[in-house]
Formats: structure tokens, C-alpha cells, sequence
């Protein structure tokens, strides 16, 4: 079984390689949202494995990378949430000695600025949510005393 993604990350309008052919996809999130067409594929992958031999199962997902799109179900989640590094004393400040040299010949980040990055963190954990909330799934379909599972990140 193959399935991969043809082009860059993106959640909604792209083509995917299943088995050597191709499949384009939409914009509907109820069938198209890449992160729930992954999961999806492999619930069939897990649920149709039914030999008693080893299988490996590889996922990968554009989830934490712009433009951070979270699932339907998840976009009003983490409401206020705020990048840990705005509690750091060093934050927002210029000329801290213990800053990279390029972080500290920068200006002081500008209000709008600082919205940004709070929308994007925001949006990142709700992209993340799904993540989490479709690997539950999966694992609740495993034996997960003969099954190795292995997270890593870019």
C-alpha cells in the first residue's frame, strides 16, 4: 500500500499518489482535510492487516507548518493561548547580551507583530490537536504491547 503526497504541504487542494495513481482532492473539509485522508487511510491499513506478521506504517503530516491550518472541529480551541517565550524576562527586549547577535540588532517587535505570532502559535496547537486526537484513535485499534511506535518531528 502507498499513498503520498505529490507537491508541497498543504491541507486542502492536492493530489495524492495512491498505488501509483493519482487522486486530487478538494476543499471540502468533511472529505478533503489531509491530516483526517491520512488518518483515515491508515484506520483501513491497520483494521484490513490482518496476518500475524510485522507491518510498518509511516505518517507524515504538513501539521505545525503554515499556514496552519487545524481541522474544522478544532479552530476555536486554545482561545488566548500565548507563545511560552513572552513569559521569558529577555523577551521582546533589544541589546540582551545572552540573544543571538542578529535577534539582538533587531528592533522591539511591533504590537502587530506580536498578534501575529500569537495567531500562529495558536493556530500550530490546533493543527497539533489533530494530530493528537487522530493518533488516539489509531491507537486504540493497535496491541500496544507487541507494537513499536516511533514519533520524530522536522
Amino acid at each position: 500500500e502507498w499513498l503520498g503526497l505529490l507537491g508541497n504541504s498543504v491541507y486542502y487542494n492536492y493530489s495524492l499518489s495512491v498505488n501509483n495513481k493519482t487522486v486530487h482532492h478538494g476543499d471540502d473539509p468533511t472529505t478533503d482535510y489531509l491530516p483526517d485522508v491520512i488518518f483515515k487511510a491508515a484506520d483501513t491499513f491497520i483494521t484490513n492487516t490482518t496476518e500475524n506478521r510485522p507491518w510498518f506504517a509511516f505518517l507524515s503530516f504538513p501539521t505545525a507548518h503554515e499556514p496552519f491550518d487545524a481541522a474544522p472541529a478544532h479552530q476555536s480551541t486554545y482561545e488566548g493561548a500565548r507563545p511560552p517565550s513572552e513569559k521569558l524576562p529577555t523577551y521582546n527586549r533589544t541589546g540582551c547580551p545572552t540573544k543571538h547577535w542578529y535577534t539582538k540588532s533587531r528592533p522591539p517587535l511591533t504590537e502587530l507583530s506580536q498578534k501575529y505570532n500569537r495567531l500562529g502559535y495558536r493556530r500550530r496547537l490546533q493543527s497539533l490537536l489533530t494530530v493528537d486526537t487522530g493518533f488516539m484513535q489509531l491507537l486504540t485499534k493497535l496491541n500496544t504491547t507487541t507494537t513499536t511506535i516511533i514519533f520524530t518531528s522536522d
